[in-house]
């Protein structure tokens, strides 16, 4: 068993070792990433079901319509020639209504043999502004 002295020394010898303060300032210089801390950073579908809870304006998670709210407001000033929801709209929407869902299955298109069955990854349905969001998540860099 160590004394208090030589744990201190041992201490001040990590501290002072320029292999240790390299790794203190890679460590610091990665922003804090929640997906990457629980191991799940390369696991889209998990990623996705938090994603699609947090939007869930009546979930547990007690955010309200907060998330949502302002991931259609960053849609509506984001400039995508797709998107017709105006910012103002995105703010005053009555989101009380919508319905999120993950992993959602479609069938396919047609009816030719090679084509598959289509799945979006988030769908969020706006009864209110008559209004369907589609997701699709990518979680790589």
């Amino acid at each position: 068993m160590s004394t208090e002295g030589e744990d201190v020394e041992a201490l001040n010898n990590l501290v002072a070792d320029p292999a240790f303060r390299e790794f203190i300032r890679v460590a610091e210089s990665i922003p804090p990433n929640l997906f990457r801390i629980m191991g799940i950073q390369e696991r889209e579908v998990y990623i996705t079901k938090i994603v699609a809870w947090l939007l869930t304006p009546n979930e547990s998670h007690g955010l309200g319509d907060g998330p949502l709210r302002s991931m259609l407001m960053l849609a509506a000033t984001g400039g995508q020639a797709a998107w017709s929801m105006k910012a103002v709209d995105a703010y005053t929407a009555d989101l009380s209504m919508a319905q999120v869902q993950s992993e959602v299955r479609f069938p396919p298109l047609s009816k030719h043999e090679d084509e598959q069955e289509r799945q979006v990854d988030i769908l969020v349905e706006l009864p209110a502004a008559q209004a369907v969001v589609v997701i699709e998540n990518k979680n790589r860099p």
